[in-house]
């Protein structure tokens, strides 16, 4: 027998239908419940968008004058073309570690506080760069879309640029992470074998693609027992999970901290330095394409050395774009490390390949 209610107007309900109404009603809840767990998953996601960013540029020439002269760096064949200097009133600006120009104009930098930095360069009518346009700032998202919010888990070094995306090296939780775009996931990759014991603050400091699926990764310090002409620091080849070590030549005063391929497939690495008495110095070296081998050791050879009246900070980020005449224009930024007696600069050079003169150094 069919079991009858009333409902509130007075009509007849048969159980069967009440039963279907209680099933819809569970239903619903168990919807509501799971769009709420749903949205509790993605708000990080929903919340960590890009947002505009006020930069303000100032142009640098060499010596510190504002007039836009290009200078010829003696004994090499690269000419300093100017730059500018980078400042903003938001919080989150600063600590550019990495960089990577795409389309020639298009300007991607990461920063040791966890975001990422997107703008386009803004050149005047005769080529000199004089401003960022654009610009955004976005955080790091880690492998389940979660901004990384703690120091250890920000510190963001180096970047290199493939068909499938970014990636991007980190030093305190040495490790290197892909991303497919500036707002995915962070996908950790393969540990380098022995990376973990690295210093905290002396990990993967640059980073870039070979042209073939193939990365090289420098680590800042020196490699242990490595002194004197025999001194050089460690790195890496990797592909997907396998990886095989070389060592870099160089020596106790200068540090990798940038890498970035060329036109013609050789790597320009660009090295730090800092004194008390002297300040901060850099230099570019070029490595042969023909020598990045699994288990080789690297002899780079000299480019250029950068000192006054080149204006030299903190430079860690170095970008090459392809120019004419066989030219290469090469973007350098610097790392203000947040602090008021530093700059961010965005630096300009010429690079002549066909010019000779570079030695062993």
């Amino acid at each position: 027998m069919i079991h009858q209610t009333k409902t509130r107007d007075g009509s007849r309900l048969h159980g069967a239908s009440q039963f279907r109404g209680a099933i819809l009603r569970r239903v619903r809840r168990v919807l509501f419940a799971a769009a709420i767990g749903i949205a509790a998953l993605w708000a990080p996601i929903l919340g960590a968008r890009a947002e505009p960013i006020q930069i303000v540029s100032t142009p640098l020439a060499a010596g510190g004058s504002l007039e836009a002269k290009p200078y010829d760096i003696p004994d090499s064949a690269v000419r300093y073309l100017g730059g500018i200097e980078l400042k903003s009133d938001d919080k989150r600006f600063g600590g550019w570690s990495g960089l990577v120009i795409e389309g020639g104009d298009r300007l991607v930098a990461i920063s040791d506080r966890g975001h990422w930095l997107i703008a386009r360069l803004d050149f005047d009518e005769v080529g000199n760069l004089k401003g960022l346009t654009d610009a955004q700032i976005h955080p790091f998202l880690g492998d389940e879309f979660d901004v990384l919010r703690s120091k250890s888990l920000q510190d963001a070094e180096s970047i290199a640029v493939s068909k499938d995306g970014y990636f991007v090296s980190f030093e305190r939780r040495h490790r290197i992470r892909a991303y497919t775009g500036i707002d995915g996931a962070g996908i950790i990759l393969t540990p380098l074998p022995g990376l973990a014991d690295a210093r905290g603050n002396s990990g993967l400091e640059a980073l870039t693609e070979l042209g073939d699926g193939r990365f090289l990764a420098l680590q800042e310090d020196m490699a242990k027992g490595q002194t004197g002409v025999e001194a050089g620091y460690r790195g890496w080849i990797f592909q997907g999970a396998e990886s095989w070590p070389v060592t870099i030549a160089g020596n106790e005063r200068l540090h990798p901290t940038g890498l970035t391929r060329l036109p013609n497939g050789d790597l320009l690495l660009l090295e730090r330095r800092f004194a008390l008495l002297t300040g901060f110095g850099a230099r570019f070296r070029r490595i042969a394409r023909d020598q990045i081998k699994p288990g080789a050791r690297i002899k780079p050879t000299l480019v250029a050395r950068l000192a006054s009246p080149v204006p030299v900070d903190n430079l860690e980020g170095v970008a090459a774009v392809p120019a004419k005449d066989g030219q290469v224009k090469i973007f350098v930024i610097s790392d203000d490390n947040f602090s008021a007696f530093q700059r961010t600069l965005l630096l300009v050079f010429e690079y002549r390949p066909a010019q000779n003169g570079e030695q062993n150094d």
